[in-house]
């Protein structure tokens, strides 16, 4: 009887722990849209987002929030959980005048790849994508030209 009830209950263990780690990860991801949405949102009621790249502090504005936005929740992003390894000299570092920073490295391991690197409060946040060309319009968007309007340098 052991013999049969041991593989059984591993069995439904397994399964149940696969259930749990897919409706956590699925809620993350939700969490991060609606996260991202809000930090967006802050931005109408008065709040700045600052970029930094290459040693170039920008004031984000205009349409090219919406561009940024758009780029940072692409639904195929997948979520990793070991630290990624990533250049933070060529990194792109988005600050949220709420606290939310977001890095936007690129992926050495896949061509058109990044990492975002999400990070508000105490939540740390890592996810990967590519095919998007997400790192070329995020660099455009924050650029001091912009991508649809000019964006202010900050000294």
């Amino acid at each position: 009887m052991k013999k049969i009830v041991i593989p059984v209950v591993v069995f439904f263990v397994v399964i149940i722990a696969s259930i749990i780690f897919a409706v956590s990860d699925s809620y993350t991801r939700v969490q991060y849209g609606k996260d991202t949405m809000f930090h967006r949102m802050t931005l109408d009621e008065g709040g700045t987002l600052e970029a930094e790249y290459d040693d170039v502090t920008t004031l984000v504005a205009g349409r090219n929030l919406q561009r940024i936005y758009s780029s940072l929740t692409v639904s195929e992003m997948k979520r990793i959980y070991k630290k990624p390894s990533w250049d933070p000299d060529t990194a792109i570092y988005l600050r949220f005048s709420d606290g939310a920073q977001y890095i936007i490295a690129e992926d050495p391991s896949v061509i058109d790849g990044v990492f975002i690197l999400y990070t508000y409060k105490k939540e740390n946040i890592r996810f990967t994508l590519s095919g998007y060309k997400t790192f070329d319009w995020i660099k455009r968007a924050i650029a001091p030209d912009g991508i649809y309007n000019d964006n202010p340098i900050i000294e």
